[in-house]
C-alpha cells in the first residue's frame, strides 16, 4: 500500500496470534481478555481458521 500511495482512512490493525493449534490458552481469547484496549475502535476483522481440535 504504502508502495502503491495509499493512504487508508483509518488505521489498520494487524494481530499474528500462535497456539490455537494447542488449545488456544495464549491465543485470541487471551489477548481479548485480557488486552481489550488494543480493539478499541476496531469494527472489522479478518481472521484465518486453521487447524482442528
Amino acid at each position: 500500500m504504502k508502495r502503491a500511495g495509499i493512504v487508508p482512512p483509518r488505521d489498520l490493525v494487524f494481530a499474528f496470534i500462535a497456539d490455537e493449534e494447542h488449545g488456544g490458552t495464549f491465543g485470541a481469547q487471551w489477548l481479548v481478555d485480557n488486552r481489550p484496549d488494543l480493539f478499541d475502535g476496531v469494527t472489522e476483522a479478518i481472521g484465518e481458521v486453521g487447524g482442528s481440535r
